[in-house]
C-alpha cells in the first residue's frame, strides 16, 4: 500500500528528536511491505529565517532509505490566518504533485497531530480524494493550552478524517468529550518502541562499559528522563527522593530545560546534591546505556497522552514508577511498576521506597515480554495495517454516496 506521511513534528539536524517516534513507525510501515513518502513542512518567521542556519524552500532526501520531501518556508501572514492556511495547502499541493508524478497517486494519507499538518492532509484529502487517517499525540487538548481558534482548526481535521488514531484510552475518552468525534470514527493504537534497540543489558550485541558510569552497584539507581519542564514533575520527584531516610538510593535525571537552573538550586537547598546527578541531554545510545545502568526508571509527569519514555524502559526490563497522569494508566500495571497519584510527593516517596523493598519481585524478562506484546513492532505494524485495509472500502462507500 502507498502511504503518503504528513507529520507535523520530523527530525532534522537542528531538532534530530523531534519526532523520532513518527519517523520510526515510518520505517516500521515500509518493513512490513508499505511504500512510504513523507512529506513534512515547517513554516518560520521573517526573523527566525534571518537567523536560519540552512536553505529555506523544498528539499528533497533519502532519510535512511524513505523518501523525505521537506519544505522550510516563511510564514508571510502571521495575522492573516486565512491567508496562513491558504499558503500552507499550496506548498503541500506542490509537494503532491511531485510525489506523484515519482512515486505514484498515494492509496492513503496518514497525518500526525491535527494541528497543524492536519490543515495540509485535509486539503490534499478534498482535492484528490485519498482517505486520509490522522494520529493524535498532542497533549495540549488536555492541558487547556489549545486556543478556540486552534480547537476550530483541530475539530475539522478530526470531522474530516476517516479515522482518528489516539495513543491512548485517556485521550479518546478526552477527544469524545471536547470535540464531539463519533467514537466508531476513534481507534486506539498505542505508541510503539523499538525492542531490537531497547534490550536489556544480557541481549545487546554491544556490551555496556559499566564501571566508569557506575562504581556503587550496592546503591539503588533512579533513572527519570525528559524536558526539564514544569509539566514533567521534576521538582516533585526531587523532593520526594530527599524525603527519603534511606540513603542506599541515587537519582540520575536525563534531559535538559528552562527549569534545569532551579532544579539543581532546589538539590543544593534539599542536601541531595550529591545523590542527585543531571546527565544533560543524551543522545538515543546514552539514554539505552542509562536504561541498562539503572535499578528502576521514574517520571512524576502532571499530564501524558502516552509516554514513549515508559516502553522504552519496559522493554528493557526495567520496572516503572509513574503518575496516574493519562497515559501511564495504559502502560504500567501491578508486574511491570507502580502508579501514584499526580502532584503528591508524599505518595511519590513512599513509592520510591517501596520500589526499593520489593525490587526483587519483579520479573525483567517478563516485563520485556510484555512490552513486546502490547508495544512491539509486530502489534503496531499489523494494527495500522488492518485500519488502513478498513479505511479504504469504507472511504470509497462515502464517496458513491
Amino acid at each position: 500500500m502507498k502511504i503518503l506521511l504528513i507529520p507535523s513534528w520530523y527530525p532534522d539536524e537542528q531538532h534530530p528528536l523531534s519526532g523520532i517516534f513518527i519517523q520510526e513507525q515510518a520505517k516500521l510501515l515500509t518493513e512490513y511491505g508499505h511504500e512510504v513518502v513523507v512529506a513534512f513542512q515547517k513554516m518560520v518567521s521573517l526573523k527566525d529565517a534571518w537567523n536560519r542556519r540552512g536553505s529555506l524552500g523544498l528539499e528533497f532526501r533519502k532519510d535512511q532509505e524513505l523518501p523525505l520531501y521537506s519544505w522550510s518556508g516563511i510564514n508571510y501572514f502571521p495575522k492573516f490566518k486565512f491567508l496562513q492556511k491558504k499558503l500552507y495547502i499550496s506548498r503541500y499541493m506542490r509537494m503532491y504533485r511531485l510525489i506523484k508524478a515519482e512515486y505514484g497517486e498515494p492509496d492513503i494519507i496518514h497525518c500526525h497531530v491535527a494541528y497543524y499538518a492536519g490543515v495540509g492532509a485535509v486539503g490534499l484529502h478534498r482535492k484528490y480524494h485519498i482517505p486520509l487517517v490522522v494520529t493524535e499525540h498532542s497533549s495540549a487538548h488536555i492541558t487547556g493550552k489549545i486556543q478556540r481558534k486552534k480547537k476550530t482548526v483541530v475539530k475539522q481535521v478530526y470531522l474530516e478524517a476517516d479515522k482518528l488514531i489516539v495513543v491512548s484510552p485517556f485521550l479518546k475518552n478526552h477527544i469524545l468529550a471536547a470535540y464531539a468525534v463519533p467514537e466508531k470514527q476513534i481507534a486506539v493504537v498505542p505508541n510503539m518502541v523499538d525492542t531490537t534497540f531497547f534490550q536489556p543489558e544480557s541481549q545487546l550485541s554491544e556490551t555496556i562499559d559499566k564501571e566508569p558510569l557506575r562504581k556503587n552497584r550496592s546503591i539503588f539507581r533512579f533513572f527519570s528522563l525528559a524536558a526539564l519542564v514544569k509539566n514533567k514533575g521534576f521538582d516533585q520527584l526531587i523532593k520526594a527522593f530527599a524525603s527519603l531516610e534511606r540513603t542506599d538510593a541515587e537519582l540520575c535525571i536525563g534531559g535538559d530545560g528552562p527549569q534545569r537552573g532551579a532544579l539543581e538550586k532546589l538539590c543544593k537547598d534539599l542536601g541531595v546534591c550529591d545523590r542527585v546527578q543531571f546527565l544533560g541531554s543524551l543522545e538515543r545510545r546514552k539514554v539505552l546505556d542509562q536504561m541498562n545502568l539503572c535499578d528502576a526508571f521514574v517520571l512524576a509527569s502532571h499530564y501524558e497522552t502516552f509516554g514513549i519514555v515508559y516502553i522504552e524502559a519496559l522493554s528493557c526490563g526495567k520496572p516503572v514508577l509513574a503518575t496516574s497522569c493519562g497515559g501511564p494508566e495504559s502502560i504500567v500495571h501491578q508486574q511491570n511498576g507502580i502508579l501514584v497519584p499526580s502532584g503528591d510527593a508524599d505518595e511519590l516517596a513512599k513509592a520510591l521506597d517501596r520500589m526499593i523493598e520489593t525490587i526483587d519481585n519483579y520479573d525483567s524478562q517478563s516485563i520485556r515480554d510484555d512490552c513486546i506484546n502490547r508495544f512491539g513492532k509486530q502489534v503496531i505494524a499489523e494494527r495500522l495495517s488492518q485500519l488502513y485495509q478498513d479505511v479504504l472500502p469504507s472511504y470509497k462507500r462515502k464517496i458513491l454516496m
